[in-house]
């Protein structure tokens, strides 16, 4: 069954996984993205570090930037810990599916 949404909540990853696996598969995504916990290696200076997500921005496509323009990619970001369990919904006009 082919699915044109996806909603999640994940861990914060490269840009670039978004660009290259998501965003030719689905329409519209929305992702919430944080932290798995301190001993992950990334404390919260990394994780909102701006220059890198500048730096990320200024290197992604015309296409993701349009996506975030339009609305059909929403990126939120939280500094809460997230558990460690990957949370996602997909969906079409008649049916959805959830994996964790």
């Amino acid at each position: 069954m082919a699915y044109d949404t996806l909603s999640g909540v994940s861990f914060v990853g490269s840009f670039k996984i978004i660009e290259q696996e998501l965003l030719p598969r689905f329409k519209q995504i929305k992702l919430i993205l944080g932290m798995e916990n301190q001993k992950t290696g990334q404390n919260l200076n990394q994780f909102f570090d701006l220059s890198r997500r500048t730096k990320e921005l200024k290197n992604a496509s015309e296409e993701f930037l349009w996506r975030i323009r339009d609305e059909t990619l929403q990126l939120h970001f939280t500094k809460d810990h997230l558990f460690h369990s990957k949370y996602f919904i997909f969906e079409n006009e008649t049916h959805f599916a959830m994996t964790d």
